[in-house]
This record gives C-alpha cells, sequence and structure tokens, in this order.
C-alpha cells in the first residue's frame, strides 16, 4: 500500500514539474512579446538565404544592437519596444493617406500605414546598426549586396540597385524592369541600394504601393 502511495505521489510531482515548466513557457512567450525581455545573443541575422530568391524575411531589418528583427508590417507599438521613441517627424502626407513618417536613432526612418510598418529606410547616420537580413549594412562597400541579393537586379543604375519582387501564393518571385513602371500591387515589394560617390548611402524596404507613390 506504501509503495502504491509513493508511486501516485511520483507521478503527480512529475505531472506538476511539467505543468510548471509550461506554465513558465508559455508566461515567457508572452511577457517577451509584450516587454521584449528575452535577448538574443547574435549580433548578425539568421537568415538561410539563396541570391536571386526571394522570401518574407527579405522584408525585416536587423538591430544590431538590440539584436531584434523590425518587420514589415509590425505594429508601431512593438516597434518602438525594440528600437525607443521617435525623435521627430520625417515627412508630411497629404491627408487622405492614413501614413506616418517618424525618423528614430542612429539613422532610421519608417513609414507607417495605419500603424504598421510599410516602408524601411536605413541612412547614413546609422553608423551600421541596423542591417537587412542578408547582412548588409552601410559599412559595406557600394556592391557588396550584390553578391548575396543576386547579379541581376530589377532596375541596375549607377546611382542604385533595386530589386523587386512580387508574392504569390506562399512564396516570392523576382520581377524584372518591365513590371517596374506600373506596378503599385500591395503584394510586391522592393529593397533598394543607393549609391553616392562610390559608397553605399541608404537602403531601403516597401510595398511598392507605397514606393511608386511617395519615394
Amino acid at each position: 500500500m506504501e509503495q502504491t502511495k509513493k508511486k501516485i505521489r511520483g507521478k503527480w510531482f512529475i505531472m506538476l514539474l511539467v505543468g510548471l515548466i509550461l506554465l513558465v513557457g508559455v508566461v515567457g512567450y508572452f511577457l517577451n512579446d509584450k516587454y521584449n525581455w528575452i535577448i538574443s545573443t547574435s549580433t548578425t541575422p539568421n537568415y538561410d538565404y539563396t541570391p536571386d530568391q526571394f522570401t518574407e524575411m527579405d522584408l525585416f531589418i536587423f538591430d544590431t544592437t538590440k539584436k531584434k528583427q523590425i518587420d514589415y508590417g509590425m505594429e508601431k507599438s512593438k516597434v518602438e519596444r525594440i528600437i525607443g521613441q521617435s525623435i521627430e517627424k520625417a515627412m508630411e502626407f497629404p491627408a487622405s493617406h492614413p501614413l506616418e513618417s517618424l525618423v528614430y536613432p542612429d539613422g532610421l526612418q519608417i513609414v507607417y500605414r495605419l500603424d504598421r510598418v510599410v516602408h524601411i529606410l536605413i541612412t547614413s547616420e546609422g553608423l551600421n546598426r541596423y542591417v537587412t537580413m542578408r547582412n548588409i549594412g552601410l559599412n559595406n562597400g557600394p556592391n557588396d549586396h550584390l553578391v548575396v541579393y543576386g547579379l541581376k537586379p530589377t532596375v541596375l543604375s549607377e546611382d542604385g540597385d533595386m530589386y523587386m519582387f512580387e508574392k504569390v501564393n506562399n512564396s516570392f518571385k523576382k520581377l524584372n524592369e518591365n513590371a517596374y513602371a506600373e506596378n503599385q500591387d500591395l503584394t510586391v515589394y522592393q529593397i533598394s541600394f543607393q549609391r553616392e560617390n562610390a559608397k553605399l548611402v541608404s537602403i531601403s524596404i516597401s510595398d511598392m504601393l507605397f514606393a511608386k507613390k511617395f519615394y
């Protein structure tokens, strides 16, 4: 009888331990989402990419200081929990467009549409705090992005290169230059690298609805 009681107590102890572990995991997940208190140790993005092929992760950037990514479509409140409050407005838009453009420390500008990220601009004031998910920042050479993104951008010029890609079902395909002129589709995106005096001076990521109208 005593042995049976010990077995029952042992089973209850294991069940309580498993329940406690699950509870800590769930609470940790929600607290991290709300307060951003779990910090990654990696100082570079974790992305297994292939040149000339694109995924949703190409719409993100990586903050090498906070070791967190900032996503296209992310809510403004979540962005500011990672990088802090904005320091000023970047530009004004017509009242008919529900857009807000804000400047953040270390050379980052973000445009929100209805409080969600639609345009990310990394500028030369950033001292390489922000990089793309393929680890390209403004400390890179003016053509380094061609190696990791592909040697044939959608638009190739002396001043800069742009890759345009469209979401089709759950995958992305790169578009050619003929698709650029008229495309303002919300399922089409761009990532651009601008050069000046043989240096990379800015990197932008956005949907084409914003890019064609305002950028």
